[in-house]
């Protein structure tokens, strides 16, 4: 099943929820005659890669109280062993196309689509990786507007990879080095959650992300034999990332020098940082260029394409202890 919007103005999306109600094992009461119903899925149909067997487009003030609260908040919804995508009149999408001919056949197009997914069997996730090819299609076709569909395509991407990466929780370690206040570290940390919700990472395994204090970055860069000016780096044979304080919480003096260096807003270093360091460990990716490639990909899909390998990184590996201190073996 697929909850209705909030806004489409604000691109708010609430996450779909995928078993149908068992209140809806039968013929779903509540259809009623609606010529602007038939007129909408008259223009969305042939948007469509393929026809649905039937649409029906359901009014929930008509329908059985068990029907209305089971799919109030939905957009659109299946039942099991009936091949009919169900749209609730009532919903975000359909009420802006029952307007006219838009950007919100398109909107409805994909709800559409991602019932169908669930018809061929689909799970929830798969079904919203079907609606995002099919926006995806969309955009660059020139269909919908470029800027409001890439913005809404990564909110999809980002709907799904959050729900996918929660399951991936145990194998995700997350830490601050000493000196870094309790909630410090906790704001930080949510924010580096937030950033790696964009990207898939089913096929990272174990990996420990851990934040340094921009005060004590450049000795331990020094000591690993990497940039100190870099504000990153990964060591794929101890499978750890590091991200130094400054994309969090830059100073001037940093900033500066991180500006300089990259030339973009420093709100958007965060984001370029990770996907750069998460393609490297991803891909077990040693060489820069092929990781810029493989970041780029994620930066646009979430996903990358790993074809080639190189040695992983020699550096020694930096050890963490319980309470967030970085040592490196055998240094002082």
């Amino acid at each position: 099943m697929r909850p209705a919007f909030v806004s489409w103005l604000t691109l708010t999306i609430i996450t779909r929820l995928c078993v149908p109600s068992p209140s809806t094992a039968g013929l779903p009461t509540g259809q009623s005659e609606c010529p602007e119903c038939d007129r909408a899925v008259a223009r969305v149909l042939p948007l469509l890669p393929t026809q649905p067997e039937r649409v029906v487009v359901i009014d929930l003030e008509r329908s059985s109280p068990a029907l209305r609260q089971a799919h109030e908040h939905a957009e659109g919804f299946v039942i099991n062993g009936k091949r009919t995508v169900y749209l609730t009149k009532q919903s975000a999408i359909m009420q802006k196309a029952l307007a006219g001919a838009g950007i919100w056949d398109y909107a409805l197009a994909i709800t559409v689509w991602h019932e169908m997914a669930h018809l061929d069997g689909s799970d929830e996730p798969h079904a919203q990786e079907k609606e995002e090819g099919l926006w995806r299609q969309f955009v660059v076709a020139g269909l919908v507007d470029s800027r409001r569909g890439m913005a809404y395509l990564a909110l999809l991407r980002k709907r799904r990879q959050t729900r996918l990466n929660s399951d991936l929780d145990p194998a995700l370690r997350f830490h601050c080095n000493e000196g870094f206040s309790v909630s410090k570290c906790e704001e930080e940390l949510a924010r580096l959650r937030n950033v790696l919700a964009d990207f898939d990472l089913r096929t990272l395994g174990e990996w420990t992300w851990i934040l340094v204090r921009s005060e004590d970055w450049k000795p331990i860069l020094r000591q690993v034999g990497r940039d100190p000016d870099s504000p990153a780096f990964t060591i794929l044979a101890a499978r750890q990332t590091f991200l130094e304080e400054a994309l969090f919480d830059p100073d001037p003096l940093r900033s500066r020098t991180l500006l300089e260096r990259f030339r973009m807003p420093l709100d958007k270093l965060l984001p370029f940082a990770v996907a750069h360091e998460l393609a490297h460990a991803l891909c077990r990716e040693a060489d820069e260029r092929r990781t810029d490639r493989y970041a780029t990909q994620l930066r646009q899909t979430g996903m990358t394409s790993c074809r080639e390998h190189s040695p992983a990184s020699r550096a020694p590996s930096v050890a963490v202890d319980p309470k967030g201190t970085v040592t490196i073996p055998g240094s002082r």
